[in-house]
């Protein structure tokens, strides 16, 4: 007999097998004001798991569906369909505007795409690629990847501790069309949850030439989650510059990874990414968005 169950934040190590890799991260990020995790069990065992997360988004209220699996052994007997529909409920319980999921390609991708639109979702649009490499592949396969090369460039490249507040708010405020990879959420920009380790301001005197903003999202990988020049550096090798310090840096404390994103829609962001890293690129995930408006 399956039970669908919430458990609190205290009770998470019961689901640590779904996120083994950044569990600890999901522990302290837990806000039990806007998280929300549900349980499918037979007997003591947890088959299956559905996470929700509510937030603000352009003045709506929003509920974002974080990850819901099924143990392989569990699938194709309608407990991921009981799960969706606890989270779905939870959500207009809430008074929720908008519900939104991101999913990967995969094996259970047709499955859950037809379980979304048969509950009045959007059908599943492709958003986004995900991609992930290694430090030594950088260095080994990109002959442009030499940190000596860029030595004229690093008095415009500022450790990510000396922003100022102004700078923060060009920032949050600026929309990135090229370059960058826009964040949906303020907190990708708070100055005390950026890696420091290869986070950057990137200036000219007290112009603000543009940015490199990291995220150290599992113990052995750094996601480069937004870089941005601004048009009139374009033409010079600072993209390059800031790009090769970042990873040296990454290099010496010894994280061996790195991720990237780049959005499915951003043709020239995605011809920039396959000239300078296709050669190195050691996994390639396709993930994709549906949404549900619940105001109507």
């Amino acid at each position: 007999m399956i039970r669908i169950e919430q458990i609190d934040k205290s009770r998470l190590p019961e689901i640590k097998e779904y996120i083994p890799e950044e569990f600890d991260r999901a522990v302290e990020k837990f806000d039990p004001d806007k998280e929300i995790v549900w349980t499918a069990r037979d007997g003591k065992q947890v088959c299956g798991v559905v996470w929700g997360h509510q937030y603000e988004h352009n003045n709506e209220n929003c509920f974002y569906i974080l990850f819901l699996e099924v143990l392989s052994q569990c699938r194709n007997q309608g407990i991921g369909t009981v799960l969706f529909q606890t989270a779905q409920a939870e959500a207009q319980k809430k008074s929720v505007d908008m519900i939104r999921a991101n999913f990967k390609e995969n094996d259970t991708f047709p499955a859950t795409a037809k379980l979304l639109m048969k509950h009045g979702w959007e059908k599943p649009e492709l958003t986004m690629y995900f991609f992930e490499s290694r430090v030594d592949k950088f260095f080994n396969d990109l002959t442009w990847a030499i940190p000596s090369k860029y030595a004229s460039y690093e008095s415009y490249i500022h450790p990510w501790s000396e922003i100022t507040p102004e700078e923060l708010e060009i920032i949050r405020k600026t929309e990135g069309a090229y370059f960058a990879q826009n964040a949906e959420s303020d907190h990708l920009w708070d100055k005390e949850k950026v890696e420091t380790i290869n986070s950057f301001i990137l200036r000219d005197g007290k112009k603000t030439m543009g940015w490199l903003i990291t995220h150290r999202h599992k113990p052995n990988t750094i996601h480069y989650t937004s870089i941005f020049i601004f048009d009139e550096y374009r033409g010079s090798a600072l993209y390059r510059a800031v790009i090769v310090k970042a990873v040296d840096l990454q290099k010496k404390e010894g994280v061996p990874k790195i991720s990237w994103l780049a959005h499915a829609k951003n043709n020239k962001s995605l011809k920039l990414w396959n000239m300078l890293f296709k050669r190195i690129i050691t996994k390639t995930e396709n993930w994709y968005e549906s949404k549900k408006n619940l105001r109507s």
